[in-house]
């Protein structure tokens, strides 16, 4: 979500998906759940195979963002898993790092295909209390502002030496507790703001987005996967 925003700052197209973000978060909760209680590999490679297609129709730019987050994650579970291997259940280990490639390809997928603002309403939707709405968007939105600052100071500090020295070192310190003091001068104010503006803890959606016809399709994805994993796990 965070490189969401960063997009969304940098000013980079972004065509609205066609299908309601509401189910694709849902589809994605219950592949997860499924995946996750599956004994077998068979039910978390045919969802694999699912979202490798569906990676396939994106830009390149996109495909490139999704495997950068993928391959770090199936290479820490595989690299957490060794062991298993040596200790003669090597079947254990490709299955978690499938179930690992499984859950992280669907949630990059949503990052590369649905906007942040696009999500918000859905956790209104989903009844999330507006505190832990509202607290996770001014985190997001946070951690990017910050990320920014952070970054300046350092290619300051940089700028400002020439070749290796130790006083660059000596200032991350100092870069620390800026961005902290940053940080708490931008949640007072955005506590004030908000105290201006009468929230009272609801967020309230103002476009309401009527159903495609692929949202219809869509929606039969769900029932599919527990249908199929129903099935296999009998077998």
């Amino acid at each position: 979500m965070i490189s969401a925003v960063r997009r969304r700052d940098c000013h980079e197209d972004h065509e609205q998906s066609l299908i309601h973000p509401l189910f694709r978060i849902g589809t994605a909760f219950v592949c997860i759940l499924l995946c996750a209680l599956s004994r077998n590999a068979v039910f978390t490679g045919i969802v694999l195979i699912a979202e490798l297609c569906e990676l396939a129709f994106l830009k390149a730019s996109a495909i490139r963002r999704v495997l950068s987050a993928v391959l770090p994650a199936v290479f820490f579970a595989f690299l957490i898993m060794l062991p298993a291997v040596f200790l003669g259940s090597p079947a254990s280990a490709v299955t978690i790092s499938m179930k690992t490639a499984a859950s992280v390809t669907l949630l990059a997928l949503i990052n590369a295909e649905t906007d942040w603002k696009e999500i918000t309403p859905c956790l209104t939707m989903m009844h999330v209390p507006g505190a832990v709405i509202f607290i996770l968007d001014s985190t997001i939105n946070f951690l990017v502002l910050l990320s920014h600052f952070a970054n300046q100071m350092l290619e300051a500090i940089q700028l400002r030496a020439v070749g290796r020295s130790s006083w660059k070192e000596s200032q991350i310190g100092g870069v620390l507790g800026t961005v902290y003091l940053k940080a708490q001068k931008m949640a007072d104010a955005s506590s004030e703001a908000m105290v201006c503006r009468g929230f009272a803890g609801e967020y309230q959606i103002y476009e309401h987005r009527s159903l495609h016809w692929l949202d219809f399709i869509y929606l039969s994805v769900p029932s599919a996967a527990a249908l199929l994993f129903i099935v296999l796990e009998k077998l």
